[in-house]
């Protein structure tokens, strides 16, 4: 099964989440349409209602 980019950045996000404790950066997303759209991406891992979870915020930065 090939994967998709997009994919293959958000597993990387968790990783590096995981053995850095957060990460923030820009990633290119692609729209329905086709295009790509960069997008500011912050993630920390938390525990939430007694779980462990992951905190993504994703922020289109088109000008």
């Amino acid at each position: 099964m090939r994967r998709s980019r997009e994919e293959l950045e958000f597993k990387n996000i968790v990783l590096t989440t995981q053995q850095e404790n957060s990460i923030d950066g820009i990633l290119l997303v692609d729209k329905l349409d086709g295009s790509t759209v960069p997008v500011e991406v912050a993630s920390v891992p938390l525990t939430f209602r007694g779980e462990n979870v992951l905190q993504v915020i994703a922020r289109d930065i088109t000008d």
